[in-house]
This record gives structure tokens, sequence and C-alpha cells, in this order.
């Protein structure tokens, strides 16, 4: 019977060495894609009007692989969006003029993009249990609604300072990574400027 020497602390450092070379050159598309649309400008001032957040893969956790409810009562999950960009944003099913304002605009942001609309997915998380009134429905029947009271998605929404999530719109991109929020009461000229930027980024790199 054969047995393998045990592997000498220089083979292990090499060993970590190649995995994290790997890991590097898959992630590398992405991070680029970000750097120059964010990070980059000849004369050094900011690119993007949304805040960027921490890049946080959400298709691999609770928030994307636990069971959400459309309102027709049948159940999906937020990884079987994988593929396209979200805009996202939660409230009540009462759906204030403030709320009704940000889907309204979230709307208007996706139909400007023109031929890169279809790759947006707009998505009203419904943070109770309440009926949606058939006007709002039928109002933004592009809009993805889904039934997240208690949804771990929701906690995985940051709010900025002095605002609760609910004040957001939110970007996912097509990786699933929560990646941008933008502002209370965010002016939407500015927002489609950066999914504009976005998107061309996106489909230039993918």
């Amino acid at each position: 019977m054969s047995t393998t020497a045990p592997r000498t602390p220089a083979e292990q450092a090499k060993s970590r060495r190649q995995l994290f070379l790997v890991l590097a050159v898959c992630a590398a598309p992405l991070i680029a894609s970000y750097s120059l649309y964010y990070l980059w400008k000849p004369d050094g001032a900011k690119t993007n009007y949304g805040t960027l957040l921490p890049v946080m893969q959400l298709y691999d956790k609770p928030a994307g692989t636990a069971p959400i409810k459309r309102l027709d009562g049948d159940a999906t999950t937020l990884a079987s969006l994988k593929g396209q960009w979200l805009m996202v944003t939660p409230d009540a099913a009462a759906c204030d003029d403030a709320c009704a304002t940000k889907l309204y605009k979230m709307r208007q942001v996706r139909e400007i993009q023109n031929k890169n609309k279809d790759r947006i997915t707009n998505v009203l998380l419904v943070t109770d249990d309440a009926p949606v009134e058939t006007i709002l429905i039928r109002a933004y029947d592009q809009t993805l609604m889904l039934r997240a009271k208690d949804h771990p998605l929701l906690e995985a929404l940051p709010a900025d300072a002095g605002t609760k999530s609910s004040d957001h719109i939110y970007v996912i991109d097509h990786y699933g990574n929560l990646m941008m929020r933008f502002p209370k009461e965010a002016d939407p000229n500015l927002m489609k400027k950066d999914w504009a930027k976005l998107l061309n980024a996106s489909k230039t790199r993918s």
C-alpha cells in the first residue's frame, strides 16, 4: 500500500498562492468593470450618483435562496432572477405617495434605457401581509411584487444614516451582487446615467 508524503511548508505555500491566483482571475472581470466605472476618471472626479456598497453576493445566501412568494402565492427565489439586473425597493403594501413615487421613478429609469431595458427587472418587496391594491398592480404591471415580510433579503439591504431601507432604491447586478444604493428621494435623471454606465460596462466585459 502506497502512502503520500506530507507536503512541505514550501509546497503548501505554493498551493495557496495558486488558489489565490485562480480566485483573482475569476473575479477580475467583475472587479475591472466596477473599478473602471466607479474609480477611474481622468480628472479624478466621482462618476457615480448612487452610493457604491461593499459588494455582497446574495444568490448563495438565504437572501437569495430562501423561498419568497409572488402576490399570486406562487413561490420563487431571488436567485431565479440570475442574469437580470435588479432595481429593488422595499415598502408596505399600502404604498403611500413616497412609495408610488419610487415605483414611478424606477419605471421611468428602466424605460429610458431603451434596448437595454429588458436587462432590468424592477422589484417591489412588500414588507407586510396586507393586500396590494389592484390599481397599483395594474399601474406597475412590469414590476415584480414579492411578499418579503420576515424574509432575510430585507436584512441584507443597508440604509443610509438617518434613513430606513424603504427610503432607498437598490441595485443588484446580474451575478447577484448587491452593489449600489440610491439616496432618499433620488433624482431619476442622475439614476438613469448610473444605469446606462453600468449596463454598457457590463455588456462590454461579460
